[in-house]
């Protein structure tokens, strides 16, 4: 007797969404949406991946929104726990020094009075100049600006290493910071970066580059994206890693720094 070949199980096609949700304390954060065809009831977890909300099928947008108002201050309480405690912590008032991660390592911002508004910087650490007629909003402002150019400077010195080994180039590429994502590239092949990257270890900004660059190449996250990526950047598993468990953290600074 010839038994009955097995038929193939069939995948379950999983519905996701991304949903932006303010926090008590105004932060925004992105809540992941899941409908899975094998949830039997609502499941609202938060890991160093960020928020998700599983559901099951039919579940109502009303119930949805409803259900996370419910619990916007147990996801707050929930997000602050899964950053490092420098993180959670950085405040920053007018006239205060301010400690921040840049390139990985804690540099401190003395501010100090001075006639125009600018950060300069020191061997060790910088200097927030900042005129006694200026506001917060601009020494922030001020701030991103200097983000801004350490982030470019990075970018300057790795883009002539990795495009001579593509056929095709970014159009343009834009530093700005990023709600979930830490990099995309568009169908025009228009690079965008997260501004937080410049305050993670450069070999994470890195990694994050060659990522998307890689999608010049191959447009999915298929296995012969990932060999594309590895030929290019043999630990890129490890910059991975870094950013799933304290990539939170560095968005986290970012948001406190430019609010």
């Amino acid at each position: 007797m010839i038994p009955k070949a097995r038929r193939p199980t069939p995948r379950l096609s999983l519905q996701k969404q991304t949903l932006a949700l303010r926090l008590p304390d105004g932060r925004e954060i992105d809540v992941l949406q899941v409908i899975d065809p094998r949830a039997v009831r609502v499941k609202l977890s938060v890991s160093e991946r960020g928020a998700r909300l599983s559901l099951p099928p039919g579940t109502s947008a009303l119930f949805v929104r409803q259900f996370l108002e419910r619990h916007r201050g147990w996801l707050q309480e929930q997000c602050l726990k899964q950053l490092p405690t420098h993180a959670s912590d950085t405040a920053w008032a007018w006239g205060s020094d301010l400690t921040l991660p840049l390139r990985g390592e804690l540099i401190t911002l003395r501010w100090q009075t001075a006639a125009r508004l600018a950060v300069q910087r020191t061997e060790a650490d910088a200097l927030l100049l900042v005129p006694p007629a200026a506001t917060m909003q601009k020494a922030r402002k001020v701030v991103a600006e200097f983000l801004h150019a350490e982030a470019r400077a990075d970018l300057g010195r790795w883009l002539p290493h990795y495009l001579p080994g593509f056929t095709q180039a970014p159009t343009q590429v834009r530093i700005r910071p990023l709600s979930s994502l830490w990099g995309s590239l568009s169908g025009r092949n228009g690079l965008s970066l997260d501004l937080s990257l410049i305050l993670a270890p450069p070999r994470v900004f890195e990694y994050v580059l060659v990522h998307e660059l890689c999608h010049l190449v191959q447009r999915n996250h298929s296995p012969a994206f990932w060999h594309e990526v590895g030929q290019r950047m043999p630990d890129w598993r490890q910059q991975r890693v870094w950013l799933r468990t304290q990539g939170a953290s560095i968005k986290h600074v970012l948001r406190t720094l430019l609010v």
